[in-house]
């Protein structure tokens, strides 16, 4: 059976840096960047059997687009498993975190709670909003390049990697309402 193709979920600023690592990881393969949920959708019906990687994007791939195959779908974002859900970069500084970087997980119907596949994080030292969204961003970056060439040969589900989910999810207008409480 051919390997099903991929379908990159991303932000348009980020679809360049995104496209740099997907075909060195597997240039016979069959892959789309789309940068709403529109586009998803569109890409879907063109190739129903191909796997999701949701990469530092806002949007929420609702569940009626999950699981179409065997194999998970996957989102790779800032933040780690203390702070799901938005701004968590603004969670970190309120709490004055001291590590900081981002998480790999299985896509699920509920946001940020899918099984944890990485953290890359890094030890942080009073760093900014915007320095510890960068941070993210970076270690985001990384855990795509480690793990896309395993997302694409897998025949199975990636491995997990024992982190669990430890803080609230929260959304955005109570993250900019924790920030002016601040």
């Amino acid at each position: 059976m051919p390997t099903p193709g991929l379908i990159i979920l991303t932000d348009p600023r980020f679809k360049e840096i995104v496209f740099t690592f997907l075909p060195q990881a597997a240039p016979e393969l069959s892959f789309q960047l789309v940068n709403d949920l529109d586009g998803l959708t569109s890409a879907i019906d063109l190739e129903p059997r191909a796997r999701i990687i949701s990469f530092v994007t806002s949007s929420i791939v609702p569940s009626n687009l999950l699981n179409r195959t065997d194999l998970p779908d996957y989102n790779i974002h800032p933040g780690t498993p203390a702070y799901p859900g938005a701004f968590p970069e603004i969670r970190a500084r309120i709490d004055k975190a001291e590590r900081f970087g981002a998480t790999l997980h299985e896509l699920a119907k509920k946001v940020d709670s899918g099984t944890i596949i990485a953290v890359e994080e890094q030890l942080v030292a009073d760093l900014s909003v915007e320095q510890l969204g960068f941070l993210g961003f970076e270690c985001a970056l990384a855990l795509l390049g480690y793990y896309a060439p395993r997302i694409i040969d897998s025949r199975t589900p990636l491995e997990p990697s024992g982190h669990k989910w430890n803080g609230p999810v929260m959304t955005s207008a109570q993250v900019l309402a924790l920030a002016n409480l601040a």
